[in-house]
């Protein structure tokens, strides 16, 4: 695939202007709280397994993206919380609230300049030795006393924490590549090995092992052109001879004009819009094989992704790759649009613009219940309630969660649905 890659590059012409402008680029380039958020919401269900503490995982669970995003009083607030949540605790102590804001402001420092994969560990990490010294003060009852003796302090050295989760678990599932320009991942099997494809392309190759034992390779590469300034996937969808001419050109640069044309198709992924070839062709072992060759543009940017797989495997690990792509962010190519129609963009409504739908819970119970949406937090809504319509991406098996606050006996009621959502769609859910 390495010699795939380059050749696609040496027919695009990536020039050394076009590649110092976009190493520019990239050097300004600061992480997003949208990138964070999104590199949370993969890697957090692999850390929050390993916490049994109902409290210690409300905690991380909510207060992570905060301390990621360097928001002292917000995660500050979600700590609070989920200490009413779940010990129905008030919290007053006020050597506590200072305490907890010094554990705060200690955690943020440690992750500040950090990457983010090392941001994420020392979070959790930092936020499970916060549970210890909450936990201390509920066992000593004086969290809901304002003024009152408490247990004596303990240190909030990061390095003392339970080490919940290695930097080198996180390397194996998440991949930032090193200028920032994309991030994804892996929820079913590891990232074995990655490598740059060639020092003058910015590309790189990945090796993925599955959890069931299957296989796949995946590239990502990205060139820059003055050429491709009105270059987009609608454009190129709208206009059926420049279609096939791109077809082609992938064709002979990816396959040397061997590979068997499948399908084409607009494929669109929650942070990502593509075009999506499928070729059948021989790899240099002679052995029956499968891409998927995905292209999306910016500006004059365009981005590739490759996957390709044995041709026996693709109907099983193509369905592993897109759960990969409903993950996958791309700076500056999550909003896909033709570089001249802006003006047409700005026309549209907000669901089309953002590609949501919207839905609506009505709380049939007494009691109040927590909201979630694919693992977030989103509302409480009280006995008897109903919300206001809670945004949703398109897509498929959404799943949405809902969970009784107070009012049971032993143990709070927990329901789950699954949602395939339209764009522009509104839908209606009753709990319990």
């Amino acid at each position: 695939m390495k010699k795939i890659i380059t050749t696609l590059f040496l027919l695009l012409g990536l020039s050394s202007y076009a590649q110092n402008n976009l190493q520019a680029m990239i050097k300004n380039f600061k992480v997003t709280p949208q990138m964070i958020e999104m590199a949370w919401n993969g890697i957090s269900p692999k850390i929050l397994d390993k916490i049994n503490d109902p409290l210690a995982k409300e905690i991380i669970s909510k207060s992570v993206p905060k301390i990621l995003n360097h928001d002292v009083n917000g995660a500050k607030d979600e700590i609070i919380a989920a200490i009413s949540r779940v010990k129905n605790i008030k919290v007053l102590n006020k050597e506590y609230l200072a305490q907890l804001e010094n554990n705060i402001n200690d955690i943020i420092k440690s992750v500040q300049q950090k990457d983010i994969i090392s941001a994420l560990t020392i979070a959790a990490n930092g936020l499970a030795n916060v549970g210890t010294v909450t936990d201390s003060y509920i066992k000593n009852g004086t969290l809901d006393k304002p003024e009152a003796n408490t247990p004596p302090v303990i240190a909030s050295d990061n390095a003392k924490a339970p080490d919940l989760i290695s930097n080198s678990d996180v390397q194996s599932k998440l991949h930032l590549d090193k200028n920032n320009k994309y991030l994804f991942y892996l929820p079913n099997g590891k990232i074995k090995d990655t490598t740059a494809v060639n020092k003058d392309v910015a590309a790189e190759e990945f090796s993925v092992s599955l959890d069931n034992g299957k296989k796949f390779n995946m590239t990502v590469a990205e060139t820059s052109k003055p050429e491709l300034k009105d270059a987009s996937v609608e454009a190129i969808e709208a206009d059926k001879d420049a279609s096939e001419k791109f077809r082609g050109m992938l064709s002979t640069s990816l396959f040397q004009g061997k590979g068997q044309f499948i399908n084409s198709e607009v494929a669109t992924y929650p942070n990502l819009k593509t075009l999506k070839y499928t070729f059948l062709y021989n790899d240099k072992h002679a052995v029956s094989s499968m891409a998927n060759v995905l292209v999306a543009f910016n500006n004059s940017t365009m981005f590739m992704i490759v996957f390709s797989t044995p041709a026996n495997d693709f109907p099983e690990t193509t369905k592993s790759f897109d759960e990969l792509m409903k993950t996958f962010f791309l700076i500056g190519v999550d909003k896909v649009s033709h570089a001249n129609s802006m003006n047409e963009a700005s026309n549209k409504k907000p669901c089309e613009e953002n590609r949501t739908g919207s839905i609506v819970i009505q709380n049939n119970s007494n009691n109040p219940y927590d909201i979630y949406i694919d693992g977030v937090y989103k509302i409480r809504i009280a006995g008897r309630g109903i919300s206001e319509g809670l945004a949703i991406n398109e897509g498929d098996n959404h799943k949405l969660y809902a969970k009784q606050v107070s009012g049971f006996a032993m143990y709070p009621t927990e329901k789950t649905k699954y949602l395939n959502c339209i764009r522009c769609s509104s839908y209606n859910w009753q709990i319990p």
